[in-house]
């Protein structure tokens, strides 16, 4: 059975060789990626992860040319999804697309609609875990409210499936982190609604915005437990260090739901 785990794919422009680790790893237990971009990494060109596209959110005009983008994708490799705007609930000073849902909706049937008819499954826009994303689109703080909150989503959506496209646990200890983790993947895992779910973590300790213990490199660029698990191996005992600039300081849950859709019309309906 493939894997649902995905990599968040974050390039360091320090730290290059940190893509190896990526790519020695990948075909144990990570199955697909993204990044947040319409094309692909060409680090990644010749690794067996499936790619996902995204159309990020309606800026420099990247809407006009995505259709095409993946049309002329779909001719050398297997496009089966498509990402929506990222966190359009949130502004862009904290990493969110900040589109109102009218905004969405248009760019959503203008620029993603299309590619229905070249079997493309087409993922609903990736709210974040916030009162503010559930303004927008209808957290909740650990484990329990993960699978509340997903239980929830699956009630409203019966008919279609899950991806949590960013998941974590900010600013916690690393204990907690651990303990989060664990509880959530195996959870994820076991769920059959939940198609595909990706860790936020795939860069060093000391440049991440969501804690170091989230992070699945130590500063020095070495698995930590968290990210040897996520690519299936065992406990290193690297232990992260030295957190980054914070972004969301004092939040709980970090999660984005994209729900992927057939039909605009149940896209319509969430908008």
């Amino acid at each position: 059975m493939e894997s649902k785990r995905g990599l968040i794919y974050i390039p360091s422009a320090k730290n290059p060789k940190d893509d190896d680790i990526w790519l020695s790893a990948l075909n144990r237990n990570v199955s697909w990626y993204y990044n947040y971009q319409m094309s692909g990494a060409q680090k990644f060109s010749q690794s067996p992860l499936e790619f996902v596209p995204m159309l990020w959110g309606a800026k420099d005009n990247t809407q006009e040319v995505f259709v095409q983008n993946i049309k002329d994708q779909k001719k050398d490799t297997n496009i089966r999804y498509v990402l929506a705007f990222n966190e359009p609930d949130m502004t862009q000073k904290v990493g969110g697309s900040d589109m109102t849902p009218k905004k969405a909706a248009q760019v959503w049937k203008d620029s993603i609609e299309p590619l229905k008819t070249d079997g493309v499954l087409l993922g609903a826009p990736a709210i974040a875990g916030t009162e503010e994303g559930k303004k927008w689109l209808e957290t909740y703080g650990d484990f329990p409210s993960l699978a509340s909150h997903l239980g929830h989503m699956h009630e409203v959506y019966p008919n279609h499936t899950l991806w949590v496209t960013e998941l974590g646990y900010p600013h916690k200890s690393l204990a907690d982190t651990q303990t989060f983790y664990k509880m959530a993947t195996n959870y994820l895992d076991a769920l059959d609604y939940v198609e595909r779910y990706a860790w936020f973590g795939s860069f060093r300790s000391d440049v991440s915005n969501v804690g170091a213990n989230m992070a699945m490199l130590d500063s020095k660029g070495r698995l930590t437990d968290i990210g040897s698990w996520y690519l299936g191996g065992d406990n290193t005992g690297v232990k992260p260090s030295m957190a980054g600039p914070a972004r969301g300081e004092g939040m709980g849950l970090l999660l984005l739901f994209a729900l992927f859709l057939q039909l605009f019309m149940g896209l319509k309906g969430m908008l």
